[in-house]
Order: C-alpha cells, then structure tokens, then sequence
C-alpha cells in the first residue's frame, strides 16, 4: 500500500480517525448508560417494600416499588383491553387492586395454583374515578346487608391506590433514553469514521509508489485547485476528493463524469459527482451536504478541469451513456470469462 505523508491528506485522515473515536466513546457510553440503567432499577426493586407498609408508613406518593405475596386467584374488577385489567388480589390479609396485563394476569393464577402464592412487583399507581366507581360496587357485591361497606370506608381503605405491575419508577428511564441515543448516534458517528479510514487504505492501495511520489508534490504545487465546499483537489494529474469519501482519480483513467443528487422526501440532502473509470469502477467524489450553496459552480469547476486534461471523457447523465458504459462493463465481463 503506497502512503502519503502530505499534511493536507494526513490532516483529512485524522479526522475520520477522530471521528471513529468519538462514535466509540458515544457507544462505550451508550453501554455504561444502559448497565447504570439496569443498576439503578434493580436496587429500586431489591429495596421495594410490601404495600402493606406502603399504605400504613404514608409511602404511596414515593417513587418506590411495592409487592404483595398473592394467595389467592385475582378477582377480576374490569378491563379495557388485554394491556388494561383490573383485578383484587389478597396476601391473606389484605386486599388490593391491581392493574396488569392479560398476561400478568395468568401468570398470577399459574403461580398461586403451583406454589400456593407469587409475588407481584410494580409501582402505585392511581386509578381513574369509573374504575374505583366499578371496584366499589362489585366490594359489596353479594354482601349482607350489615356488611356492606359505604364509599367513605371504601375510599378511606383503598386511598385510591392500585399496584401497576411492570410500572416503572419516575426516577428511573434517563439513562436508558442516554443510552439509546448515544448508541444510535454512536454507531452513525463510528461507522463513518471507520468506513471513511476504510475509504482511504483503499484509494492508496489503487496508486503505485511513484504515483503517490507525483501526487505528493502535486498537492502543494501552485497550479493545483482547491474546492473548499466539497474538500477536492484538482491538481495537474488528480482529481483528489477529501470529502465523506477518499477517492484519488487520474484524469485519464475517467470515462464518465456525471452530477448525482440524493433526495429525501424531495429535499436534496447530498450532492457529489459520480466518476465511472477505466477499470469500470464507479466512484463517489467532492460531497457537498443539501446546505451547501453554489453547487453548480463547483461542479462546472470540476468537470471543467477533467476536460481540459482528458477530452474523451463523456459528461453528464443521459439513459444512452448509462446503456453504453453498462454495455462495456458486460462485454468485458464475458471477455474475462472467455479468457
């Protein structure tokens, strides 16, 4: 692999560098936020408490998770979906409403018919007027009439409070919304930076060590043009792009030179020029992001400086150079094959 020690172009390589270390910190940070994540909630519920204390120490405000060691198979109060349900459980003692899933819900009775009791861990939580209004009526449901409890001793003994099983603490949730977003941004971040180092062991790996010598000299050398919006060299042999990809091209070795956009929902959000070369490969240079003004400029620019050295090249999209150059690339495909 031939190496070139110009400032410009070892400047251009640290910063992809750079740019594959900061995703690599953004992703050890993702991790160490999700580990603190599951840190904090697993200390939350080894210190939860039964949610008889709860009631009976006034903890119902905090931000703590409660349980109950259910004896008995739940009772179900009302539902709005599979997600939603309503249901009393008892310790044996007490009784308390619990909301669940469906799920939960089976979980419940498959643990109290094989071991006689299962705990159920979550968060307290309140539930709306028609659901303590339903819970109410069916609590007297089937009394006798000196048993019947009034709405007051109801309120007074449930306090409006239910368990939420899976319920997550108020104070936990941070770090995992941290460590998504820097994971996800650290894999874009390091992932480019590392595609881009990639980029540039294999344009060296495209130029002899003379070649490299030529380029060497080239890039200082007064007649080289530099396009700053789009990080390109156009020097008296090259056409050298430091942008989101390395790419060194001998005018010469250019057959087609054409403008490519990329849109997202209409809007323009890269622009570069596609180069298709003697070898038939199709290679990405001078990027410019949808922001960059006088686009057009730059391109003339270039397609200029290609023309001036290599009068054969072709510019220009059109459905008749891209048929005629795909017509190349098959005929030298059945060449190789035939030899």
């Amino acid at each position: 692999m031939s190496n070139i020690s110009n400032p410009k172009v070892k400047r251009a390589r640290a910063g992809k560098a750079v740019s594959a270390v900061i995703g690599g910190v953004l992703l050890l940070v993702g991790v160490l936020s999700f580990f603190l994540e599951w840190y904090i909630h697993k200390n939350n519920v080894d210190n939860r408490v039964y949610f008889a204390d709860a009631y009976n120490e006034n903890m119902l405000k905090d931000d703590i998770y409660v349980c109950v060691d259910v004896t008995n198979e739940p009772y179900e109060i009302g539902y709005y979906d599979k997600e939603e349900r309503y249901y009393y459980v008892s310790d044996g003692y007490d009784l308390y409403i619990v909301r669940c899933s469906e799920k939960e819900y089976n979980d419940i009775v498959f643990g109290v018919k094989s071991q006689g009791t299962y705990e159920i861990i979550g968060t307290v939580t309140e539930p709306n007027d028609e659901v303590m209004d339903l819970a109410f009526e069916y609590y007297n449901e089937g009394e006798e009439p000196e048993d019947v409890v009034t709405r007051k001793e109801f309120d007074d003994y449930f306090m409006g409070s239910a368990l939420l099983i899976g319920g997550q603490a108020h104070s936990e949730g941070g770090f995992m919304i941290l460590g998504i977003f820097a994971v996800g941004f650290g894999f874009l971040i390091f992932g480019y930076g590392l595609f881009a180092l990639i980029g540039y062991n294999k344009a060296f790996n495209r130029i002899s060590d003379v070649e490299a010598q030529v380029l060497e000299s080239e890039l200082d050398s007064p007649q080289t043009v530099y396009i700053k919006k789009c990080h390109t060299y156009l020097t008296p042999r090259y056409l050298v792009s430091m942008g989101h990809k390395f790419n060194i091209v001998p005018y010469s070795d250019i057959l087609w030179a054409y403008r490519f956009n990329q849109s997202y929902n209409f809007i323009t959000v890269l622009t570069n020029v596609k180069l298709f070369t003697r070898n038939f490969d199709t290679l990405s240079v001078a990027d410019m992001s949808g922001i960059v003004f006088k686009k057009n400029e730059a391109i003339a620019q270039i397609f200029d400086m290609i023309h001036q050295h290599n009068p054969e090249t072709c510019f220009g999209y059109t459905d008749q150079l891209q048929n005629h150059f795909n017509s190349l690339v098959r005929q030298a495909n059945i060449n190789e094959n035939a030899g």
